[in-house]
């Protein structure tokens, strides 16, 4: 069994469509769409062969060619890893060749990408830590602030007690000196 990509996979490959001794086959984020075009190379009667293929993490079941069509399309893939199985089979049901494989990876793009994933969790690990951080110290100053108020109170209710007591202590002296300077004069 041979097969043939065909996605002006530049870069990949020897050229276009020159994939047919490569098991993996690698997609970049922007080409998430594949045409692979197979042929069982046995030379009687090719018309009467025919194929079932299977997209492993993308097809459920096994999809089959009617007679003269030898390729398979695929659009719109998700990132991430699939295999390609290839079975040819003659008029008959007999299959030939086995079952050929093409591991095929769609990159994903910088943006979903491991290292990628490892900054956006640093950087929100920071923010949260700096919010942390600026929760703690928001709280300490208030906490500081209402310490404060209540010593101010407490200053206040002494300095108000020591005026009270002072009043209290003059007019116990004015008292009796005002009833003893009445009679004097």
């Amino acid at each position: 069994l041979w097969i043939n990509g065909n996605n002006n996979l530049s870069g990949n490959n020897d050229g276009p469509g020159a994939i047919s001794y490569l098991d993996k086959l690698r997609l970049q984020a922007d080409q998430k769409s594949f045409s692979v075009f197979f042929s069982s190379m046995h030379f009687a009667n090719p018309e009467r062969w025919r194929y079932r293929y299977k997209l492993i993490g993308f097809d459920e079941d096994w999809r089959y060619t009617e007679a003269g069509r030898h390729y398979a399309n695929y659009d719109k893939l998700d990132y991430g890893n699939y295999t390609l199985a290839v079975e040819a089979s003659n008029n008959d049901g007999l299959t030939w060749g086995g079952e050929k494989k093409l591991i095929v990876t769609v990159v994903p793009p910088w943006y979903q990408s491991l290292p990628a994933k490892i900054i956006y969790l640093l950087l929100i690990t920071a923010v949260a830590w700096y919010v942390y951080r600026y929760q703690i110290r928001w709280f300490q100053l208030k906490k500081a602030l209402e310490i404060r108020d209540i010593e101010e109170k407490k200053q206040e209710e002494l300095h108000q007690t020591k005026l009270q007591f002072f009043t209290n202590i003059s007019h116990e002296f004015r008292t009796p000196l005002t009833l003893i300077l009445g009679p004097t004069e």
